[in-house]
């Protein structure tokens, strides 16, 4: 630390995470201003549905990111159980049409101009 750099080390053993000892002065290793948002399941679940674009209105998506986080903190995450979040993921994007790319709307005469020659070039 004397030289400007702070360096630590994470593992993962016997079922949980470690780190090394901390300085006693150091109170912040920047791990929380990185992934603090995902210390609670519940924060979490919430990243997750972001992530996939998913509201309140997704239903079933909530659900399937619980039963994810479920698997992972009882360490039975396996390919079945991927796989099984996957399909689901996929379903729900289906269903509400977010897989799709948006359709570019024109804002003016000129975009509508460019985007007519874009098709006609293509």
């Amino acid at each position: 630390m004397e030289q400007g750099r702070v360096e630590c080390v994470y593992w993962f053993e016997d079922g949980s995470w470690h780190r090394a000892p901390y300085p006693e002065n150091l109170h912040d290793d920047g791990l929380d201003c990185g992934i603090g948002h995902l210390t609670s399941r519940d924060h979490a679940v919430e990243a997750i549905c972001a992530l996939f674009e998913f509201d309140e209105d997704c239903e079933g998506a909530s659900e399937a990111c619980e039963r994810f986080f479920e698997h992972a903190e009882r360490g039975t995450v396996t390919e079945r159980v991927v796989r099984s979040f996957a399909d689901e993921v996929f379903r729900i994007q289906t269903e509400h049409e977010l897989l799709w790319p948006k359709l570019p709307v024109a804002r003016s005469e000129a975009e509508l101009a460019s985007m007519t020659a874009l098709v006609r070039w293509g």
